[in-house]
């Protein structure tokens, strides 16, 4: 498994949709959330980051909590605005895709 510079392994960084894609660990939502935040010089805080997706802070809690009872996966549109936000992957191209 390949990492790029962001520290977060290649098959975090794949659309849904390429075979070897895998949603993203709550170590490595974690991360994101903490380069997202550092690349606006902001303090990182759970509160930002789910004003930045739209969604309650209990929700993000969630994303990366260990316990297998609290835990819920980032929906891939979630994720996939975080590693926008942080440049790791482009935004889509919406007229090339419809």
């Amino acid at each position: 498994m390949t990492q790029n510079h962001s520290g977060l392994p290649d098959v975090v960084l794949l659309e849904f949709t390429e075979k070897d894609f895998r949603p993203p660990t709550p170590d490595e939502i974690r991360l994101a959330f903490g380069l997202c935040l550092k690349k606006n010089g902001d303090k990182y805080t759970g509160k930002d980051i789910a004003d930045l997706l739209g969604v309650n802070p209990r929700t993000t809690r969630r994303w990366l909590s260990v316990d297998p009872v609290e835990r819920r996966d980032i929906p891939y549109a979630a994720w996939r605005l975080v590693l926008v936000a942080i440049g790791l992957v482009p935004a889509p191209d919406c007229d090339e895709r419809l």
